[in-house]
């Protein structure tokens, strides 16, 4: 049997610039790509192509979030098959703080 080798494109949104910076310090060959909508997007590729993950920010909230996800998904082809949302998530607890992470 021959396997046909699966492509894997991962999209992941961020909303705040902590959350940017910590993806982008990776050791990982990020390179910037503009989207439709003003959104800059880090965008990094396997030497075989096999596999690549984009990082776009949104800034905080639902709405801007599903908007960076739009432009990224009406911009590039292939879409990505896989979509990660980082930092859309708010508390009303006190102890809680901007950048503490709740599973």
């Amino acid at each position: 049997r021959n396997k046909k080798k699966e492509k894997s494109h991962i999209l992941v949104i961020v909303a705040m610039d902590v959350e940017l910076k910590a993806i982008l310090d990776l050791p990982l060959p990020f390179e910037k790509r503009n989207a439709r909508g003003g959104y800059t997007v880090h965008h990094c590729s396997s030497a075989s192509n096999a596999r690549s993950i984009s990082v776009v920010q949104s800034e905080i909230g639902a709405v801007r979030s599903a908007m960076a996800a739009q432009a990224v998904l009406l911009t590039f082809k292939p879409t990505p098959d896989t979509l990660i949302s980082l930092g859309v998530g708010g508390s009303l607890e006190s102890s809680l703080a901007p950048g503490n992470v709740i599973v």
